[in-house]
């Protein structure tokens, strides 16, 4: 993989959990953290940054199911739900 694959690989693909999409699903978060850890990747998709995070996060990801719930959450997309977090 190269330099440009890092920062441009479409990352809608892979993502290894749901999509944070409804404040109703933030609230089923909430109240399936106390039983289970809840991870919300807030990502923006202008910036570079968010991006090789994102992608080094995917690339890095070895965690069952178990051990936490890994949300994807577009913050320019969903802004307010991105507020309301």
């Amino acid at each position: 993989m190269g330099l440009f694959d890092t920062f441009f690989r479409d990352e809608k693909n892979v993502w290894p959990g749901p999509k944070l999409e409804d404040i109703k699903q933030f609230d089923i978060l909430m109240i399936n953290s106390f039983s289970t850890p809840q991870l919300i990747f807030k990502h923006s998709t202008r910036c570079s940054i968010s991006r090789f995070v994102l992608n080094a996060f995917i690339a890095n990801y070895c965690y069952s199911t178990n051990d936490f719930k890994a949300w994807y959450l577009d913050l320019l997309a969903y802004r307010s739900i991105s507020n309301v977090i």
